[in-house]
């Protein structure tokens, strides 16, 4: 492991493991799905802000697992593609909380 400007090098193209094209294909199927899911927390009764941002969280996880499945598939760590996920997944994992709370107090 190595650092560049902004990147950080976990591997080299021939060092690259086998099961890295794997991981983006899985990801790249199963993106459409969380799409799905997106949309139907969106359109769950009403156009509601609880529905929205819980669609949002999941739109933000979904982009999060294709951004970790590109750095994977490349070997290397752009720190502004970790910054992103990084705010993406504590976006996420705060609007779930607020979720369960609010599931909780009804």
């Amino acid at each position: 492991m190595r650092k560049e400007n902004w990147k950080i090098i976990i591997f080299e193209e021939d060092e690259k493991p086998p099961w890295a094209d794997v991981v983006l294909q899985i990801v790249e199927i199963l993106g459409p799905i969380i799409g799905v899911i997106f949309l139907y927390f969106i359109t769950l009764e009403d156009l509601t802000p609880i529905n929205a941002i819980f669609g949002l969280a999941a739109l933000a996880l979904g982009f999060a697992a294709y951004l970790i499945a590109t750095i994977i598939r490349n070997g290397q760590i752009n720190l502004i593609y970790l910054f992103i996920i990084v705010i993406f997944m504590v976006f996420a994992v705060v609007v779930l909380y607020i979720m369960k709370s609010l599931i909780q107090i009804t």
